[in-house]
């Protein structure tokens, strides 16, 4: 009897210890995400997939961790720091050049989501107009102070392309001036440091909506057509993490894949309350024309296409960021759809 009483409580113990364990949530497997930038709508499906849970789902805790710039979260991955980045699928082929091996798991834009705004006054100065030839809209940069958010970021980039593209050189015709963050870009152009800048959605709408400045390129409104389709925006980890991590590295591009089939299913004003959420310092005008913009521009599936790889290559090749055309092969190694 007297080892019944002791065996009963300890029994009665290991029962409730056994219960809790099947129903208290299990800690989630623990990535990081690097963003290469602080704030943008690039991002979108990430944003979507924290805000609807979609990460949790899968039995993930995911870091977000926000860099300046596309070479410091590429670095960050490289190095093992963080096991994904939120970047462009031009900077995995930039290191890839370099000898890397980066491998693009999740698409979240088939085209550029990136512009570049001029001051008003300087447009009315120059007698361009949103019906100006692009020719003329891209020549009107030259001998501009241009603001960019880094050397070798995709805004960075997209200036070097519009220039050579009209036969400008994107080095000598125009000063490029890395300001680092969105708002940095806006104040400089506010203030009158530079006249144009380039950037992503929604930061570009700011001065629009604001009216210092106006559109002047836009990638999203269908400017630079040769470069359609484009895969652009990406979540991208490293060859040997994908290998050795598949199971991790399908549940993230499957969160990413749910993402963006919300987005392209939704309207502006059903999106327009989650992104207020991680957008709350953002204008609702500015927000709105630019969520309605990234619904266009959000890849239906996450599926990198050889089209837009080569288009993509094909944009640094004449931005001269690159030194040769990669091969299909080549950019092939750079990308997998087999984990959404």
């Amino acid at each position: 009897m007297r080892a019944t009483n002791v065996l009963r409580p300890l029994m009665l113990l290991l029962i409730t210890l056994l219960a809790a364990s099947l129903t208290t949530p299990a800690q989630g497997e623990e990535v990081t995400i690097a963003y290469s930038s602080p704030v943008s709508l690039s991002w979108a499906p990430l944003e979507i997939a924290t805000l609807n849970g979609y990460y949790k789902d899968a039995g993930l805790q995911v870091k977000e961790v926000r860099m300046k710039g596309s070479p410091l979260a590429m670095a960050a991955v490289l190095a093992g720091n963080a096991q994904f980045g939120a970047n462009s699928v031009p900077s995995t082929i930039q290191v890839f050049e370099k000898g890397e091996k980066p491998l693009n798991i999740a698409l979240f834009q088939n085209t550029m989501t990136i512009e570049i705004v001029m001051s008003t006054e300087e447009a009315k100065e120059r007698g361009i107009t949103a019906a100006s030839p692009l020719a003329a809209r891209v020549a009107a940069l030259k001998g501009l102070r241009v603001g960019i958010s880094s050397r070798g970021g995709v805004p960075d980039l997209f200036v070097s392309y519009a220039l050579g593209s009209q036969g400008l050189n994107p080095e000598r015709d125009v000063t490029k001036v890395p300001l680092g963050t969105p708002e940095a870009n806006i104040a400089a152009l506010r203030r009158g440091d530079i006249k144009a800048f380039a950037h992503a959605l929604p930061n570009t709408m700011v001065p629009v909506v604001e009216g210092f400045g106006a559109t002047l390129i836009s990638a999203p409104l269908g400017d630079l057509k040769a470069l359609w389709p484009f895969d652009y925006g990406s979540l991208h980890t490293t060859v040997a993490y994908a290998k050795d991590h598949a199971d991790i590295t399908r549940k993230v591009a499957g969160a990413v894949r749910r993402a963006n089939e919300f987005i392209k299913s939704h309207q502006v004003d059903e999106l327009f309350p989650l992104f207020q959420k991680r957008f709350s310092k953002t204008p609702e005008k500015v927000l709105r024309l630019s969520v309605e913009r990234i619904i266009a521009a959000t890849s239906p599936d996450g599926k990198f296409s050889p089209e837009g790889m080569r288009n993509a290559a094909k944009f640094l090749l004449e931005g001269k960021k690159i030194k040769r055309m990669l091969t299909d092969e080549e950019l092939q190694s750079l990308y997998s759809n087999d984990y959404l």
